[in-house]
């Protein structure tokens, strides 16, 4: 099992399901790196992270797109072809642990 934390934007609208007698949580992390090329011009790389936070659905209506969250958990990775006959890869996080990281709004910033 290999753990890993990820700190991001929810890039999806969050989605509560039910699997059987359990309920899951589904949305998608973006997590935005920064480096300099070889020109020494910024640049960024946004990786998406598909997320499952299952029997936790308490925590549901304060989920929203947009929001900061840091998120731990086991990670996986699927690969798979794709209608245009393209290998894509996705990586995959069932959370055991959530913190919701608020956004400081542009007047408190000043």
């Amino acid at each position: 099992m290999l753990q890993t934390t990820i700190f991001g934007k929810i890039g999806s609208v969050p989605v509560l399901a039910e699997a059987g007698s359990k309920k899951v949580i589904n949305f998608s992390v973006a997590h935005n790196s920064f480096y300099k090329d070889k020109d020494g011009n910024k640049q960024a790389k946004t990786t998406w992270v598909d997320c499952s936070l299952w029997n936790n659905e308490g925590i549901f209506p304060y989920l929203k797109k947009g929001d900061n969250v840091l998120v731990q958990g086991e990670i996986s990775a699927d690969a798979y072809i794709n209608k245009e006959n393209k290998a894509v890869g996705t990586i995959n996080l069932r959370i055991n642990d959530i913190e919701l990281a608020g956004v400081a709004k542009k007047e408190e910033l000043v």
